[in-house]
């Protein structure tokens, strides 16, 4: 089984909020975090953004420890092939571009069987989406 984090499940390992508890105990359990690429963007604006309504003290210090912590991830890259998988997801399930990404992502590790990836999302349109592809719930 992997561990499929989306941008929305990750960035509770660098933030406290409703899920980190669940998070990471999800990636105790499991170390290996894949993810795909656009992840690293999405966590750096969240983080921003954390950081801009105050519910981090120091932006500086809570990147730094994503960017140390980013090497372990296993990173699913963005090519043609997972951009039109993509896009069918997001016109099957009427998904927003990037959680479409992330979805196509899981299933290409998938391999076209998607019980052996448990994806982590917080979510609620991507959730259902995971649950009809078939996708085991992470968290």
């Amino acid at each position: 089984m992997v561990l499929y984090l989306d941008s929305s499940a990750a960035v509770k390992l660098y933030v406290a909020e409703v899920g980190t508890a669940n998070v990471r105990a999800a990636v105790a359990a499991d170390p290996v975090i894949v993810t795909a690429r656009i992840t690293y963007v999405e966590i750096a604006a969240a983080l921003a953004a954390a950081a801009r309504l105050g519910r981090i003290a120091s932006i500086g210090a809570v990147m730094g420890a994503f960017r140390a912590h980013w090497p372990a991830y296993v990173v699913v890259e963005i090519d043609r092939a997972l951009a039109e998988s993509a896009a069918d997801l997001a016109a099957r399930h009427a998904l927003r571009g990037y959680d479409a990404v992330q979805l196509a992502a899981a299933l290409a590790v998938a391999g076209g069987n998607p019980a052996t990836v448990r994806f982590a999302t917080f979510d609620a349109a991507l959730t259902s989406a995971a649950d009809a592809e078939g996708l085991d719930r992470g968290v």
